[in-house]
């Protein structure tokens, strides 16, 4: 097709994908977020309260303003519950960072936060939490688990693999979803070329016949964008290709399939009653109240001593000698 029909289908596609991955797609990546921070803190919790690993003193000092992963490199193996306590607890704030301030959209979310997500979720691997695992953190927070599991109750060491498979399958889902949403924002941003410049009335298309003329031609005009973007020579490349090349029907093609909406059909099915799973989703929940039932058992403690303490007066002291003393 032509350059102003291609234009057009991509216009079209466009919306579409855009409206679909932020009424659908990206309010599922957020529900899985907030999955992995309930399993994360839980799992935190466990260990501090087993003593596997020190409590960051600063946790509740530290401000975020931006996504930034917990680092990575090599520690000394007697110094492992004060750094995996660290970064793990560092983690866990960056993923409560995400679930209430970060905005999930496709218009907030740009290539490079898309990095840094991606950063953050390889933080700690939780597709395969092993003590063999070469990543540094991942193998440290592995060997802790597996101590932790020493001597564990039934149900906590329930909580714990739930939590851990949790996280594993909210992972691969978050990842599938910022795989979709790199694949768009790449081709958005090929699109954002070609209106802003290929379509601009200065830009020389009629006399281009080649994908190096083009390239060329648009390197001139980039700079005279009013908005500041990334220039990024792999996807400037890819346009000229599917302008000039020999190949550009193909490839045009692939882009427009790349871009479609794929609705996944969900078959219904005979619904059946996990009463394990129902308890250690209550679990999990729970696990996230106890803050509030402390401060709740606390404040009844004292009303219950004030109310002890106003039946405890002098007079009635002395009502309840004589009643008890003549047997009344």
């Amino acid at each position: 097709m032509d350059r102003i029909e291609f234009t057009e289908a991509l216009k079209k596609s466009i919306a579409e994908k855009t409206a679909w991955l932020n009424s659908t797609e990206l309010p599922k990546m957020l529900e899985s977020y907030r999955l992995l921070h309930t399993c994360v803190h839980n799992l935190y919790d466990m260990l501090v309260k087993r003593a596997l690993i020190t409590p960051d003193p600063y946790k509740l000092e530290k401000k975020i303003s931006t996504i930034q992963a917990p680092a990575d490199s090599p520690y000394i193996e007697s110094e492992r519950a004060l750094v995996i306590g660290s970064r793990f607890s560092d983690y866990e704030t960056m993923l409560d960072f995400i679930c209430t301030y970060f905005k999930f959209s496709v218009e907030n979310i740009d290539l490079p936060k898309i990095k840094k997500l991606t950063e953050l979720n390889n933080a700690f691997q939780w597709t395969n939490m092993s003590m063999n695992n070469t990543k540094t953190n991942t193998r440290g927070l592995a060997v802790l688990l597996n101590e932790a599991r020493q001597n564990l109750p039934a149900i906590s060491l329930s909580l714990l693999n739930d939590s851990l498979s949790k996280s594993s399958q909210c992972i691969t889902e978050i990842t599938r979803i910022l795989k979709d949403l790199t694949d768009f924002k790449r081709e958005e941003y090929k699109f954002k070329i070609r209106l802003d410049i290929i379509q601009n009335p200065k830009f020389p298309y009629d006399s281009i016949h080649t994908p190096a003329e083009e390239i060329s031609e648009i390197k001139k005009m980039f700079s005279a964008l009013q908005e500041k973007i990334p220039f990024y020579s792999e996807l400037i490349n890819q346009i000229s290709e599917e302008d000039f090349s020999e190949e550009k029907d193909a490839l045009q093609l692939k882009t427009l399939e790349l871009l479609k909406v794929r609705e996944t059909k969900v078959e219904k099915t005979k619904e059946s009653v996990n009463t394990k799973g129902a308890i250690l989703d209550t679990i999990h929940i729970l696990s996230t109240l106890s803050p509030t039932y402390s401060l709740i058992a606390e404040k009844l403690s004292e009303n219950c001593k004030i109310l002890e303490g106003t039946k405890n007066t002098l007079m009635n002291r002395i009502k309840r000698f004589l009643r008890k003393a003549f047997n009344m």
